[in-house]
């Protein structure tokens, strides 16, 4: 599992992009390639249930974007 901090810091980095993605400042492309990037990340730990929960959490964010 990746230390705690490292979730922290995800979780605070993922809110500020889809802050970004809601201004249009970035695309739904570039939100998604950056959290992949940290899922591939974390599929070296035992992440089944927090990739599966962050993923569900994207895909709700993306939906809905006002």
């Amino acid at each position: 599992l990746p230390y705690r901090r490292n979730i922290r810091r995800f979780n605070s980095r993922m809110e500020g992009l889809f802050g970004l993605y809601k201004c249009e400042v970035l695309s739904k492309d570039d939100v998604i390639k950056s959290i992949d990037g940290w899922l591939s990340y974390a599929r070296w730990g035992n992440t089944y249930k927090l990739r599966k929960n962050i993923k569900d959490r994207m895909a709700n964010e993306l939906e809905n974007r006002n």
